[in-house]
């Protein structure tokens, strides 16, 4: 599933897709047993979401295991409103932030792959947008002062 980030911190629903993903989680289960039917979710971290930890902060507070909170940003930003993409070095340290809070952060997801990595600072091609994004992911946490 891949609801809004703002979804997955609003228990009631509010949101826009019209119901509580937490009622959801709650109901999808395998009959008989507590065993969940959605293993994770891809949250749209979009619109700035991807500046900084406190976005994915708020949904691990509202109660998400951070290994089931995938966070999807735009990857070109030809693909969304203006202040939705995230250029790949505050992205990185952003990535880097959350695996220092979170041990087994769900990751990343890029959207349309296609176009990732063309409107950056450093224009590069699809794949090095996601090494780049790797390096990040699983490289060992080095310092604030360290550039992706």
């Amino acid at each position: 599933m891949a609801p809004l980030a703002s979804a997955l911190s609003d228990k009631d629903g509010q949101n826009l897709s019209g119901f509580s993903y937490f009622k959801l989680d709650e109901l999808a289960t395998v009959p008989g047993s507590d065993e969940k039917l959605i293993s994770w979710f891809n949250g749209m971290f979009y619109g700035g979401f991807a500046r900084g930890p406190p976005f994915y902060k708020s949904c691990v507070d509202a109660g998400w295991d951070p290994k089931r909170v995938v966070m999807g940003v735009l990857d070109c930003a030809n693909n969304g409103e203006p202040n939705g993409f995230v250029h790949i070095e505050t992205l990185g340290q952003t990535i880097k932030d959350l695996r220092g809070m979170y041990e087994g952060f769900g990751g990343v997801a890029g959207w349309e792959y296609y176009d990732a990595g063309l409107t950056d600072r450093e224009e590069m091609e699809p794949w090095e947008w996601v090494k780049r994004i790797g390096q990040a992911l699983f490289d060992p946490l080095m310092s604030k002062n360290e550039e992706l």
